[in-house]
């Protein structure tokens, strides 16, 4: 998995940003069970981005 991550880090690091929006979307409207689904969801896919970039071979796009 950590591979897949490294290869796609771009795509990866934008479906995060996606991911967190779609919960801070479902927030605003009061609907709680799908904000925090989205929410821990990002967190998943943020601490996979993480532990890729903490591998030092990831190139990070910034």
């Amino acid at each position: 998995m950590i591979d897949l991550i490294k290869d796609n880090i771009a795509q990866y690091s934008i479906t995060t940003i996606a991911l967190v929006g779609l919960a801070a979307l479902f927030f605003f409207k009061k609907v709680i069970k799908l904000a925090i689904f989205f929410g821990v969801l990002a967190a998943v896919f943020a601490a996979g981005f993480l532990v890729a970039a903490n591998q030092g071979e990831a190139a990070l796009p910034f």
